[in-house]
């Protein structure tokens, strides 16, 4: 596996609550990538992102994944998240000045031709091919929610002024419902992974350009946040990119 990943401040927020973990099991088989994106007062949403991406390290460095089915890896992606989110629901609980904290997630394990992916929240998971940037996560926001019902189109969806608006994350309720999708990964697809300051600043179509003209993973990641801050900036930009290879270089 060849993957990148990055996180840069943007250009209007004071601090970066985004947090991103990775991890490569022992053979290099299997490639496990993490992206958080914090909400709450004071410096919370950065307490509960990370939080959350401790909980995933952890957790992936003490499992046997050989010959796990990718059911097996949802039902782990599923149940990690889960307890990220107890764990952040006891640490708000026993420090008022962490309260409300919450965290979108977006999980992923690359195994061999197959991806699989766990999401909460509206931190995405695209996938590119040749022809087209396809999203595999759903955005659990209200904004989407119109979407779905026919209520807007994508494209005023975008320009929304609720778009910011989530109705699931992880932290805020007892428990919390996960997402999963297993899909087919070749030899000539990128997964790309992002927190909504990067998918809110460039439009999926450009972001397939920019995919299709940068080979390199490690500049493929700078160049996509470099373009989210051209275009403003707004939040905190997190950038996962990874291509199947014979070899585990992380840029």
């Amino acid at each position: 596996m060849v993957f990148s990943a990055k996180t840069d401040v943007g250009r209007v927020r004071p601090h970066n609550e985004d947090c991103f973990g990775s991890y490569v099991s022992e053979d290099g088989s299997v490639l496990f990538l993490v992206v958080a994106d914090g909400m709450g007062g004071q410096n919370a949403g950065e307490v509960a992102s990370k939080m959350l991406v401790d909980c995933f390290m952890n957790k992936t460095s003490f499992l046997n994944k050989k010959n796990l089915t990718p059911e097996q890896l949802q039902d782990f992606l599923t149940d990690t998240i889960k307890e990220a989110n107890l764990n952040i629901l006891k640490e708000a609980k026993d420090n008022s000045e962490q309260s409300g904290m919450g965290t979108t997630a977006v999980a992923c394990i690359l195994q061999e031709d197959k991806l699989i992916v766990a999401n909460v929240g509206d931190s995405r998971a695209y996938v590119s091919s040749q022809s087209v940037l396809a999203k595999v996560t759903e955005d659990h926001s209200y904004v989407e929610d119109l979407v779905r019902k026919g209520a807007i189109s994508q494209e005023q969806a975008r320009n929304h002024p609720d778009k910011n608006i989530i109705t699931r994350a992880v932290g805020c309720m007892d428990d919390v419902e996960v997402d999963t999708f297993v899909k087919d990964f070749d030899k000539n697809s990128v997964l790309l992974m992002c927190s909504d300051g990067l998918s809110n600043m460039i439009e999926d179509d450009y972001m397939q350009r920019i995919i299709r003209r940068n080979k390199n993973m490690d500049k493929l990641a700078e160049r996509l946040i470099y373009v989210a801050k051209k275009n403003g900036g707004t939040d905190n930009i997190t950038v996962i990119v990874a291509r199947r290879s014979d070899e585990v270089i992380h840029g």
